[in-house]
């Protein structure tokens, strides 16, 4: 693994997508080992390859963790809808336990400008984590005023 993450630093995609398709191979459970084969493959410009993989694992397996690796590299390569998508299903799977998908699509609404949902989906992880400094932080930049009463249930909480 860390052969592959060493010949993605010196800009050999295709070495490193070798090396990591091994260590996925060895063990495909492992998500660091995905998101380096994914890298490798997006640098060695193989999209096709890439989000066929992506959306295999995120089939197959079922997992947050999957459906958020989907959700980024759609959002790398401006796939807006779909990584929007990709993140919600990751918040459904997740039945808004964790504030970890939350914190997905807040930093994702952030980035296409979408305020209301950041904003709604920052209330929901101060519902999980009451008083996180930094979701408090980033409500008070969007002008909001968050205090006990502000938190929202995750959308997705069963």
């Amino acid at each position: 693994h860390k052969l592959a993450k060493a010949y993605l630093a010196s800009g050999d995609p295709q070495l490193a997508r070798e090396n990591a398709e091994v260590c996925h191979d060895v063990d495909p459970e492992n998500t660091d080992y995905s998101a380096t084969l994914a890298e490798a493959m997006l640098e060695s410009n193989d999209l096709d390859g890439l989000f066929a993989f992506l959306r295999s694992e995120a089939a197959q397996r079922q997992r947050p963790a999957d459906q958020i690796l989907l959700g980024r590299y759609l959002a790398r390569i401006g796939t807006a809808d779909e990584a929007e998508s990709a993140f919600l299903a990751a918040a459904r799977l997740d039945r808004g336990q964790n504030p970890g998908p939350q914190w997905e699509l807040a930093n994702f609404y952030r980035t296409i400008g979408a305020a209301d949902k950041e904003t709604d989906r920052l209330r929901m992880i101060l519902w999980l984590r009451p008083n996180d400094p930094e979701a408090t932080a980033r409500l008070r930049e969007l002008g909001k005023v968050p205090g006990p009463s502000y938190a929202i249930p995750p959308a997705e909480r069963i």
